[in-house]
């Protein structure tokens, strides 16, 4: 075996040995979506303003998406964010009824 073929070996262990390390990390401390949430003083009180958004659809199956801005338990607006979105006549919405009508 020559120099650069054990470098070669070398770095693949290396990089198999770190992959193995890096599945074995738990990056639950990390957050998987996006936070759409503001506050006028920095203080976030999820409680009380938050945004979010919302699936409405009607018995067509035609859907569009809302983000939904809250404040002290009301809505304090409210914006389309995508296109019509026509569904199977076999489609059934899988939420809760609970989620389909709630909003703050």
């Amino acid at each position: 075996m020559n120099w650069k073929t054990i470098i070669y070996l070398l770095l693949l262990v290396i990089a198999f040995v770190l992959g193995i390390l890096v599945s074995r990390m738990n990056f639950s401390f990390l957050p998987l979506t996006g936070n759409v949430v503001g506050g006028s003083s920095g203080n976030i009180n999820l409680a009380i303003d938050h945004t979010f958004t919302k699936a409405l659809c009607n018995s067509a199956n035609e859907c569009i998406d809302l983000k939904i801005s809250c404040s002290n338990g009301k809505v304090a607006g409210i914006e389309m964010v995508s296109e019509v979105t026509q569904f199977g006549t076999d489609w059934e919405d899988p939420r809760s009824m609970d989620m389909i009508r709630g909003l703050c």
